[in-house]
C-alpha cells in the first residue's frame, strides 16, 4: 500500500501545483471509477471476503490484518483513484471560476475550461450514482437471492 501511495503522490502534487485538471482525460477519469465501484463490489459480494472478514474474530489482530491485506490493498488504491476524481471535479470548477472572475486564465481557453468543469460534475454524479446502484443491488442480493451472488459478481468481473 505504500509504493502505491508512492506512485498517486506525483499525481496529486502535479495536479494540486498546477492548480488545474488540464491534461485529465474524462473517459478515463469515468472508466477509473467505474471500474473501482466494481472491484469493490466484487470484493464485497465474494463469499471468501466474507469468511476472511469472519475469521477476524477468531484469530489474532496480526492475523486477521494479514488474511484481509489483498483486500485492504484493492480498496486503497481505488480510493487514491477517487481522490483523483474529487481533484478534477474542484479543480475543474475552480478553474473555471477563476476564468470566469478573471483571477488568472485557464490554461486551454475559457471555452474548454467550462466544458472540462460541466464533465467533471457529470462523471462525478455518474460514478456516485453507479456506486450506490451497486451498493443496492448487492445489498438486496445478499439479503434476499443469496444464491445469485455468485452471477453477480462475475457481471463485475465482465465490466
Amino acid at each position: 500500500m505504500g509504493w502505491l501511495l508512492i506512485c498517486y503522490i506525483p499525481q496529486w502534487g502535479r495536479i494540486i501545483s498546477r492548480r488545474s485538471a488540464e491534461g485529465l482525460s474524462t473517459y478515463y477519469i469515468l472508466l477509473g471509477s467505474l471500474s473501482g465501484v466494481c472491484a469493490v463490489g466484487n470484493i464485497m459480494m465474494l463469499p471468501s471476503s466474507a469468511i476472511d472478514i469472519g475469521c477476524c474474530r477468531t484469530n489474532t489482530r496480526f492475523a486477521c490484518i494479514s488474511s484481509l491485506l489483498g483486500m485492504l490493498q484493492v480498496i486503497f488504491g481505488i480510493a487514491c483513484f477517487w481522490i483523483v476524481l474529487f481533484m478534477y471535479v474542484y479543480y475543474s470548477e475552480e478553474e473555471a471560476d477563476a476564468e470566469l472572475h478573471g483571477r488568472r486564465p485557464s490554461l486551454s481557453g475559457p471555452d474548454r475550461t467550462f466544458r472540462r468543469a460541466k464533465r467533471a460534475w457529470r462523471v462525478l454524479i455518474a460514478a456516485c450514482s453507479f456506486a450506490f446502484a451497486v451498493l443496492l443491488v448487492s445489498a438486496i442480493i445478499l439479503h434476499r437471492f443469496p444464491c445469485y451472488a455468485q452471477a453477480w459478481v462475475t457481471v463485475f468481473a465482465c465490466i
